[in-house]
């Protein structure tokens, strides 16, 4: 039986190039970016479904939960303290729907709906900037 849930992807922008500058330190930028987004995913009811690399598969139970963990994440990713004086930004994408949840995880149209939100994100035009308040 479908599920009511919000969903929330998240992808660090630009991961590529951020490795190929930082070389074997990304894996700090990496644990660091994870440990973040896990904590506000936590503190908000969040359930971490897949991580992969720099991408996360979260859902929570309201669409509000998804919102407050999305902007406590941003908020976090960018007072923090990178390696080598850099700037990480994640792009975000959060959608409600509904979803089947088998054995393989969450499976229907609003999965990749969300999917596609966030891969058309930019962290550079959504995300959480100090100066805005």
């Amino acid at each position: 039986m479908a599920q009511p849930v919000t969903f929330l992807f998240t992808d660090i922008e630009g991961s590529t190039e951020i490795l190929h500058r930082l070389g074997v330190a990304y894996g700090v930028v990496l644990a660091e970016h994870r440990a973040l987004i896990r904590r506000a995913a936590s503190d908000h009811g969040g359930v971490e479904v897949d991580c992969r690399g720099d991408e996360f598969f979260l859902t929570f139970a309201d669409a509000a939960s998804a919102g407050r963990a999305a902007v406590d994440a941003q908020r976090a990713i960018a007072v923090h303290s990178w390696p080598n004086d850099g700037q990480v930004r994640v792009r975000m994408g959060l959608h409600s729907g509904t979803a089947e949840l088998g054995s393989e995880g969450y499976v229907g149209i609003d999965v990749h709906r969300a999917a596609r939100i966030c891969a058309t994100a930019s962290a550079a035009r959504c995300g959480y900037r100090s100066d805005c308040g």
